[in-house]
């Protein structure tokens, strides 16, 4: 497990280093606009001489970042200015307004696969849909405008995240505070070490890994990369998805495979990092008063919790799956759709407690890498099997290979010598047993198997065992397994944790057990097949189809994702509303569901941009944009100056405005620009005029010093 840590991780790390460098190809961008950013030291005043000067003006302000937009004078030369403004005193970066092409079919590969976000009646895993049962993506991107101080991070709680995978990595949430991987210091004091990219709150390490694929096939789905030559992309390509490994290996999700203190522990995590949503793709009948307060506190936080509504067709107002049942004001709880836009029929409802529907059924996404740890499909007579029977066992038929009409090769418990399949006898106690397997080196260990089965029901059985002594002892790992398989029906293929055995040479067997009366045709054994997690070495086959609500909900958290990406200063209550509100009212769900629709993101972006941006000051112009948001004579200018009255008063007539002093711990009452107060040789107005800090001795960045011609060298060369 240490070596792919260590190799994911720096993976992570230079994608992320890399991504922040590569160069553009070929950048497009507007001709007479620019982005200047100031230094915080920057006064108002001095903000507003710079506009005066060059004749800047302001189309938007980002006060949050320093960064304000500018419209230049027609005829400016753009590079000139740019040069011309980067050596002004207090401004500390400027670049043109970059443009990028609105995208309305992405171009990745298979994207008809992705009927949910774009359905025209194609067939996808085999299902023939009805055109435009989808979520109206495509269309909502040709009204997306991001907004690029957005920073929106999703945090996915579900079975880790396959960190690597193409399709995810460049969406990967990283926590910048503390970037020093593997050094085994908590810099940033939130009492996890090395938390780079989040962390596994079931094996308690600093890397959530996937080794089941849920939660990765989940973290693609709202936010897979746009564009990348790869199959999928996510509902909104830009967001952020912070990784929170909850669940065990290889679970369905449901209590008690996610403890509640991992729930707890990962959305605390979540909330404390800056997660705006929390995707919770998991459920289960029980009621947790704990868990019920940590959402609640999560409201409080301003975080959205969108949770699947579970998948036993049941109504989740009679018999309620949690968390999506709980009544707080932040959770959205989502229902599953098929292909025809009708209630999938594995999926949970309630016209009380279930709030929307999306797509749930045929989901594409991406899955984790495996490799083959053992692998036997018995068409070379199964060599270093072996086969028995307990002490007991009135039997005498052996387990045996068995070739059926199609040519394939299984083991069974019961054939005639010719080679016929027969009954088994009563009373048998027969096994069939793998030779040993090493597992020492494999991460995540699963066995794979096809199997077919006509046993009486309750009364005869097969169960799966495992020994890690050569035979000495066995350990079940499968529930055992009774009843028939139809005839008509094909061969399961059974999934089976190994990682409580992982790092240990085992041994395997198939024990077939029957009481003394009806007796059917037994157990057929093929394709036996361990694997594990691995490296991922992409090779485009690294991919999934799934069904089931914990895919739905994903698509509605990427869809509030792309609300906030377009409004970062929403909040999570108003995203909520925005979305339910939004739904496409469709009669299949009437009466089944609170909204009685589907989600939809053109009719959640178009009711976004009807929400009115906050002014808390009432001056038209929002707060996002107002240097002064709570004064209201930001947008009067008296003077005619170009300097808004809040930022212009100058009660001392010393020609420093009253804002200025008061920032610096002058008296805006006193005219005391003649003073040296840091005794750096410059007096008060003319470090107003330079924008520098008049109590600080180093902030005048243009000191009277000398220097000798060793030293100037010395400082061009450090």
């Amino acid at each position: 497990m240490t070596r792919l840590i260590r190799e994911i991780a720096l993976l992570c790390i230079a994608f992320a280093v890399s991504s922040a460098t590569l160069p553009a190809a070929e950048p497009s961008y507007a001709e007479d606009e620019v982005f200047v950013r100031f230094e915080e030291r920057a006064s108002n005043t001095r903000i507003r001489n710079i506009e005066r000067r060059y004749q800047l003006a302001r189309v938007q302000e980002f006060a949050h970042i320093r960064f304000v937009h500018y419209r230049l004078l027609e005829g400016t030369d753009l590079a000139r200015m740019m040069r011309q403004l980067s050596h002004e005193p207090g401004v500390s970066y400027v670049e043109p307004n970059y443009l990028s092409s609105t995208q309305t079919t992405p171009t990745d590969p298979d994207f008809d696969n992705l009927w949910a976000l774009h359905n025209t009646g194609q067939i996808v895993n085999g299902v023939t849909g009805t055109a435009d049962v989808d979520i109206d993506w495509t269309e909502a991107l040709g009204r997306f405008v991001m907004d690029e101080t957005a920073n929106v991070i999703v945090a996915v709680i579900d079975s880790g995240i396959s960190l690597d995978h193409p399709d995810i990595i460049g969406a990967t949430w990283t926590n910048d505070n503390d970037i020093t991987f593997d050094d085994g210091v908590d810099d940033d004091e939130n009492g996890f070490v090395d938390d780079f990219v989040g962390w596994d709150f079931y094996d308690n390490d600093n890397l959530p890994l996937d080794e089941n694929g849920h939660g990765t096939l989940v973290a693609s789905i709202i936010a897979g990369e746009m564009n990348n030559d790869v199959p999928g992309v996510g509902a909104a390509p830009g967001a952020q998805i912070m990784a929170l490994r909850a669940a065990d290996d290889f679970g369905s999700l449901g209590f008690p495979i996610i403890a509640n203190s991992n729930v707890i522990g990962a959305s605390t995590y979540a909330a404390g990092s800056g997660a705006r949503i929390i995707n919770a793709s998991f459920g289960g009948p029980a009621y947790s008063a704990s868990v019920e307060a940590q959402i609640e506190w999560l409201d409080a936080q301003g975080v959205l919790f969108v949770a699947a509504a579970g998948n036993s067709g049941q109504d989740n107002d009679a018999y309620p799956i949690y968390p999506a049942s709980y009544a707080t004001g932040n959770i959205i709880s989502v229902a599953a759709v098929d292909q025809s836009g009708g209630l999938a029929t594995f999926s949970n409802f309630g016209a009380r407690t279930v709030d929307i529907a999306a797509p749930g059924t045929n989901i594409f996404g991406a899955d984790i890498s495996r490799s083959v740890v053992y692998l036997d499909d018995f068409e070379s007579g199964a060599p270093g099997w072996t086969q028995g029977h307990l002490a007991g066992s009135q039997s005498s038929l052996p387990w045996s290979l068995f070739v059926d009409a199609s040519g394939n090769t299984w083991v069974t418990d019961s054939t005639h010598p010719s080679g016929h399949a027969i009954n088994y006898q009563a009373n048998t106690n027969a096994w069939v047993q793998s030779p040993p397997i090493d597992l020492s080196g494999a991460v995540g260990p699963q066995l794979s198997v096809d199997i077919w089965y006509q046993l009486e029901s309750g009364y005869d059985y097969v169960v799966g065992e495992i020994s890690t002594d050569a035979g000495v002892t066995w350990d079940a790992f499968t529930w055992p397994l009774s009843g028939s398989l139809s005839i008509f029906t094909a061969p399961e293929t059974r999934q089976f944790d190994l990682s409580p055995w992982e790092g240990l040479e085992v041994s395997i067997r198939a024990r077939i057990k029957t009481d003394s009366i009806v007796n059917y045709d037994g157990v057929y054994i093929d394709n036996f097949r361990i694997t594990e997690v691995d490296f991922l070495e992409y090779d485009g086959s690294q991919h999934q189809f799934n069904n089931g609500t914990s895919f739905a909900a994903p698509l509605v958290a990427g869809v509030a994702a792309l609300v906030l990406l377009q409004r970062p200063d929403l909040t999570h209550r108003q995203v909520r509303e925005i979305i339910l509100g939004s739904a496409d009212r469709v009669s299949a769900l009437d009466g089944s569901i609170a909204t009685g629709g589907r989600l939809n993101a053109e009719r959640s972006l178009a009711a976004t941009e009807a929400v009115p941006l906050k002014d808390s000051d009432g001056d038209g112009v929002p707060d996002r944009d107002d240097a002064f948001p709570n004064d209201p004579r930001e947008s009067s200018d008296n003077d005619g100056d170009g300097i808004g009255d809040g930022a212009d008063l100058d009660d001392d007539n010393d020609e420093m405005p009253d804002v200025f002093e008061s920032a610096h711990g002058l008296d805006p009452t006193t005219p005391d620009g003649s003073l040296d107060p840091d005794a750096d040789g410059y007096s008060n107005l003319e470090e107003f005029e330079e924008g520098t800090d008049p109590n600080d001795t180093e902030s005048f960045p243009h000191k009277r010093t000398t220097h000798s011609i060793e030293a100037v060298l010395q400082l061009l060369l450090d």
